[in-house]
């Protein structure tokens, strides 16, 4: 169903309950909620956020670890033209702080990080009661929603663990949520599988380009990898979004007597998928792979079956990319360039970042500091970020392609890896490993194995407690390499 201009989910949600009342659209812990039940909901709570004084205009921060509770309050704000953040119970308050004292209002539940807040409201059972209490009479009258509208306040770290502020308007995530609806192919029998917070912009934008085709969202509390796997095959489901890192997590805990789904299109992001876990997905648990590469400034760009093995993603026509020089020319056909980005639903800037804004927003393009390849037929292969690719004495290398490389030869829950100069100023390999299942020579010997062929001198190897990763999976690189370099002391040499 493609809604009409300037139509809100809630639009949608509205559209789908009359056609089909008893159709499910949320499953959250077990309890299922139809079209119905949520399209009476939302204007329920968007008169009781009005009586809040949420202005049309302004920014709300929703703290609620319940799907069906936040996923209302998203829809009510929507209604009123107010855009939201999302922030979940698990959220360090210190990292929230920035986010908290920045909105217009924020509602959340009592444990929730909230000190820093100019403004709050508390959801109490008695308030969500009277809430859904409340008379039809009450709902405020939905107007057509103007494009300039704020629509969502997404956080993005990247891989600095810096944290950037972004403003995506209703006319800026309609594009973004044209491009969810053709990676997954959402269809009204599709049953998508939330396995990350609203927190995490593409898990909230492909939900709810589900929600819009007519499909059913689940979630569940968090049960680890195994029971992400339990999950898949209890409800059916046929879509899910992993990390890489949580997908080889749940391959890692299938038991052997699990039986593979008949369908189950499964959508890996936040980094680069390697071959071989894709062929290990294909071959234990989905029945297809898609890779797909975007960020939080422009939504998703491209995605790539991952049974085709050559590395090119087929770029999303919403979106025109290039390849460029130092000059902003474009490179030819299959040189390597720095990426460029433009599409309407690219967003205008950094939150009160304005020389990070100048730098990556650059004449109506966004440059993400990624190196990428086109090939002759216009598909995109990013080769690695500009200020990540590893230096080893001049030899250059990618350090999630030397990732894949390790957990292929080792049992460990995670990888990374980072350089660090010797006394002579050389950059030398540091390899971190997370839940590693081997006694330290085991390791070391692995190690070895992985890089005979990298010519890559001498390395170190050193165990953590985690991999320090940002909310879209990616390792924050500037994070790892201070945790390395306070851990040298305890270095490995191979």
């Amino acid at each position: 169903m493609s809604p009409p201009a300037g139509a809100t989910t809630g639009d949608c949600i509205a559209a789908h309950a009359r056609e089909r009342p008893e159709a499910i659209a949320l499953v959250s812990d077990g309890r299922a909620i139809s079209y119905g039940e949520l399209a009476r909901d939302i204007p329920r709570f968007a008169a009781a956020l009005r009586e809040l004084d949420a202005r049309r205009g302004s920014i709300a921060a929703v703290g609620c670890d319940d799907l069906h509770l936040h996923w209302l309050l998203l829809l009510a704000f929507e209604r009123l033209g107010v855009g939201t953040a999302s922030y979940h119970g698990g959220e360090d308050p210190v990292r929230c702080r920035e986010l908290l004292s920045s909105v217009d209002l924020v509602l959340s539940e009592e444990h929730f990080a909230g000190a820093d807040a100019r403004r709050r409201h508390m959801i109490t059972p008695a308030w969500v009661q009277a809430t859904r209490l409340r008379g039809a009479e009450d709902s405020p009258i939905a107007d057509r929603a103007p494009p300039d509208d704020p629509m969502r306040l997404l956080r993005s770290s990247g891989t600095t663990g810096r944290p950037k502020r972004l403003v995506v308007t209703r006319g800026m995530n309609e594009p973004r949520l044209a491009v969810y609806a053709r990676q997954y192919r959402f269809t009204p029998t599709s049953r998508y599988f939330l396995t990350l917070p609203f927190s995490a912009g593409p898990l909230y934008g492909a939900a709810t380009a589900c929600l819009r085709a007519g499909g059913t969202v689940i979630s569940e509390s968090f049960e680890g990898a195994a029971g992400t796997a339990r999950a898949i095959a209890r409800h059916g489901v046929t879509h899910v979004t992993l990390q890489p890192i949580m997908l080889k997590q749940v391959l890692d805990g299938l038991p052997p007597d699990f039986v593979k789904p008949a369908t189950l299109h499964l959508v890996t992001l936040g980094s680069a998928l390697s071959d071989e876990l894709s062929g290990r997905a294909l071959a234990r648990l989905a029945t297809e792979v898609t890779d797909v590469f975007g960020c939080n400034e422009v939504g998703g760009v491209s995605h790539r079956r991952a049974s085709l093995r050559d590395g090119f993603a087929e770029i999303s026509p919403e979106l025109t990319v290039e390849a460029v020089d130092e000059s902003d020319h474009p490179v030819p056909a299959g040189a390597p360039g720095r990426l460029r980005i433009r599409t309407a639903g690219m967003v205008e800037g950094y939150l009160g970042e304005p020389e990070l804004t100048r730098r990556h927003f650059r004449n109506g393009w966004f440059y993400p500091d990624d190196m990428a390849v086109l090939d002759a037929r216009g598909r995109l292969k990013v080769i690695g970020r500009g200020g990540e690719l590893l230096n080893i004495g001049g030899a250059k290398a990618r350090p999630d392609d030397l990732e894949a490389i390790v957990m292929r030869h080792i049992v460990a829950s995670d990888v990374g890896i980072c350089t660090l100069p010797n006394r002579e100023g050389i950059e030398e390999i540091y390899v971190a490993v997370a839940g590693v299942r081997h006694d330290h020579a085991e390791l070391l010997a692995r190690v070895q194995r992985a890089f005979d062929h990298q010519q890559l001198g001498a390395f170190y190897v050193l165990a953590l407690e985690a991999i320090p990763r940002n909310a879209g999976g990616k390792i924050q690189r500037a994070a790892l390499k201070e945790i390395v370099a306070t851990a040298a002391g305890r270095k490995s040499r191979g």
